[in-house]
């Protein structure tokens, strides 16, 4: 790992997730890290405690609205005087507008209750789970699309993925769609979900999307392999890149 001793870095939405490992990551690497929130203050603090604990980096949270330039601003001045500094800065949290994401969020809704399902496969570790699915997401971190918190137990830094499925039945489409409404506010995600660092995904898919690409159209009948399969795995370690001096 590159060393980044006595830098000072400031990640913001660095409670969970990918702004979490990068938050570890830096300060493994010897950086002081100040960690920027908006609402999650608990998960923020359990960063920085992850942060003083497996490494002797110092780290501090910092919370701020990013939607508001003076807030924004204001946060970057005090991720320096937490920290004595500022070397480098990791903008990990983008910012939707709020009639964006509800427009997002109905057209997803739309697609759970009137797609078809896929007929899958799905070979998770020493597992397999067969049926018809009306939605599977894979993932190794808790928002998805239009910020849905679709896997809020998802780390990028424990190299486990979250697969997320719901079944082809009106009550499993009937409660997805219903907690699609009102994502932030639901108390659990109407989902099933396994674990694992690598998976199989065998099926005559209509529709699949692996990271930016989707793929359409109807299985072919006449096709050899009619159960084509998909394998994903974790890396076996983190990838590691370069920070300007």
């Amino acid at each position: 790992m590159i060393s980044l001793q006595d830098k000072r870095a400031f990640v913001t939405g660095g409670g969970r997730g990918i702004g979490r490992a990068t938050a570890v990551m830096l300060a493994r690497a010897g950086a002081a890290v100040a960690v920027g929130y908006r609402s999650r203050k608990a998960d923020a603090e359990e960063t920085i405690r992850a942060i003083t604990k497996g490494s002797n980096g110092a780290g501090a949270a910092i919370q701020a609205d990013l939607g508001d330039p003076t807030a924004a601003r204001r946060a970057v001045t005090d991720a320096a005087r937490a920290i004595g500094g500022l070397e480098l800065l990791v903008v990990n949290r983008g910012v939707w507008p709020a009639d964006r994401v509800a427009r997002a969020r109905e057209f997803v809704r739309k697609i759970v209750v009137d797609a078809p399902p896929e007929n899958l496969e799905i070979g998770i570790e020493d597992e397999t789970i067969a049926g018809r699915f009306a939605v599977l997401e894979i993932t190794a971190i808790p928002l998805i699309g239009p910020r849905l918190p679709i896997a809020p137990e998802a780390d990028p830094s424990d190299r486990d993925l979250d697969i997320c499925f719901v079944g082809d039945n009106d009550t499993e489409r009937e409660g997805f769609a219903r907690w699609l409404d009102d994502p932030d506010s639901a108390k659990g995600v109407p989902v099933s979900v396994r674990r694992g660092q690598r998976l199989t995904v065998a099926g005559q898919f209509r529709r699949i999307r692996l990271d930016s690409k989707l793929w359409e159209g109807e299985p072919d009948p006449r096709a050899a392999n009619s159960w084509p399969v998909i394998g994903i795995a974790t890396e076996p370690q983190p990838l590691h890149f370069l920070v300007p001096g």
